[in-house]
């Protein structure tokens, strides 16, 4: 079955590894608070994922498709911390508050807040939609047996956890983090950005 499952496992994880809103915020968390903080926030993007693999297993995104003012408010609501999380980026970039050469685990926020910062990145994400609905296509078939929503959602987390944690280890590192902090207005600029198109996206698009 695992074998069978192969190009399930590759769909999820050129997705998850290609840029997007949720990996770049960790690249940020990482280098500017350190690795321990940006292996909390990718936790969270991990429980966020989580969410939409059982809603995509189940088939619980295709009843939303159906239920339009269900899916109209659900919309709206993700869109809604899309644009706050563009909000706070694009106000750091404006301030451009001076950053160390190093990331700085002092004034990093507590576990539990960046762990639910990722998590509600990652349930208001596009890309985290579309990447699990494309799993579950590839992967599910009528003939199925039980056993491969389970088997799917379990590889593909241990492969975003490995992702994921590979982007919070590589932004920590001293170079890479004190190339960050220099152009830390242009990052949190472009996080900003980021973070208003996948809004827009959401908000425009016709489906999930």
């Amino acid at each position: 079955m695992i074998s069978q499952l192969v190009p399930t496992f590759v769909t999820y994880a050129v997705l998850t590894a290609s840029p997007g809103p949720g990996n770049m915020a960790i690249g940020a968390v990482a280098a500017r608070h350190g690795r321990r903080s940006g292996l909390t926030y990718a936790a969270g993007l991990l429980a966020g994922g989580f969410v939409w693999a059982v809603l995509a297993a189940t088939g619980v995104s295709t009843l939303l498709v159906a239920a339009t003012e269900l899916l109209t408010a659900l919309k709206i609501l993700c869109a809604a911390v899309l644009f706050w999380l563009a909000w706070k980026s694009m106000r750091n970039a404006f301030r451009g508050n001076h950053l160390t050469g190093t990331p700085d685990s002092d004034d990093a926020p507590n576990r539990l807040v960046l762990a639910r910062r990722g998590f509600l990145m990652q349930v208001s994400n596009p890309k985290a939609v579309i990447t699990w609905i494309a799993v579950m296509a590839v992967g599910l078939h009528v003939r199925s047996s039980l056993a491969v929503p389970f088997v799917t959602i379990g590889i593909c987390e241990i492969l975003g956890m490995a992702i994921f944690a590979t982007y919070a280890l590589v932004f920590s590192i001293g170079v890479v983090a004190r190339g960050y902090r220099r152009a830390y207005r242009w990052v949190e600029g472009a996080l900003g950005i980021a973070f208003t198109a996948a809004g827009i996206r959401l908000l425009t698009a016709s489906r999930l």
